[in-house]
């Protein structure tokens, strides 16, 4: 794969490339090529693989952060009563489990008991959560999704707040500590 990739870059058609595959032995793979320069990876309040992160680091990679938001979770306007609709691809993937029927009752406390923190000096939910994510490593991206302009303008302006105290970040890692995403 990388060769190919390498191929592409050489034709002219890519500029670099990196990889979004969970797995240290990978990006390690990949950190071979001058070419690659980033890996993507799930990384939120509720957990991330440290693994990962490292070998990320570890290749002077880019880390950009995938489901920043949980899927929409984070932003707190769900709950078992007002779920996403059914045909959304939340409601049912093997690749995070926030919407499934039988995990989003175990995910809605974890929210709760992070909630205030998240939420302090002002910040919106999703700010607090975007902010935990600096606060976790700094050269970390987020992408966070967004489909209408007043949820862009909301992410920007979390760059105002910049991370919280690394007290806070420690104590949301404690309350989180039994979290499914936590490796």
């Amino acid at each position: 794969m990388v060769a190919t990739l390498e191929q592409l870059v050489a034709e002219g058609k890519v500029n670099k490339f990196g990889t979004s595959v969970d797995d240290p032995a990978m990006i390690a793979t990949f950190g071979k090529s001058a070419d690659a320069v980033g890996v993507q990876t799930q990384i939120n309040v509720f957990g991330h693989d440290p693994e990962v992160l490292a070998a990320a680091h570890e290749q002077d990679f880019a880390v950009l952060a995938r489901t920043p938001r949980a899927m929409g979770l984070l932003t707190g306007k769900y709950d078992l009563s007002n779920r996403s609709a059914v045909d959304d691809v939340r409601g049912d993937t093997p690749w995070w489990a926030y919407f499934d029927d039988d995990a989003m009752a175990d995910w809605l406390p974890r929210l709760e008991a992070v909630r205030e923190l998240l939420t302090t000096d002002g910040r919106t939910l999703v700010q607090g959560a975007l902010a935990y994510i600096g606060a976790l490593d700094p050269v970390i991206i987020p992408l966070p999704g967004a489909r209408i302009p007043e949820q862009v303008a909301e992410h920007a302006a979390a760059i105002t707040f910049g991370p919280p105290p690394d007290s806070t970040r420690a104590e949301l890692d404690t309350l989180l500590a039994d979290s499914l995403e936590r490796h």
